[in-house]
């Protein structure tokens, strides 16, 4: 529905779409995908979460956030128990891939 927005209200020949991973500080280990990792968000490993964002700008300088997912981290995430096992239904991908991978 965003993207058939998007495309009806922003669209040009010269648009682009942009993929963005961005950390996010985490205190805690219980929120999903949290662990320590690397995030350019805080500049170094630290316990956080990253979130992938796809936007389309075009060359009238509009930008429109068209989706947006978890990472989750193949180490802990998808192969541990408890409070992470709904968790272990969800494929796994690297961060480069999130994007291309998206339907």
């Amino acid at each position: 529905m965003v993207v058939a927005y998007a495309a009806g209200h922003f669209a040009d020949p010269r648009g682009t779409l942009i993929a963005d991973p961005t950390g996010f500080a985490k205190k805690g280990r219980k929120s999903a995908g949290v662990q320590r990792q690397y995030s350019g968000t805080l500049g170094r490993v630290d316990n956080c979460q990253i979130g992938t964002f796809l936007a389309y700008a075009n060359t009238a300088g509009d930008r429109v956030l068209v989706d947006r997912e978890l990472y989750l981290p193949s180490r802990g995430w998808l192969t541990g128990t408890g409070a992470r096992k709904p968790a272990s239904r969800t494929t796994w991908s690297s961060r480069p891939a999130r994007p291309r991978s998206r339907p």
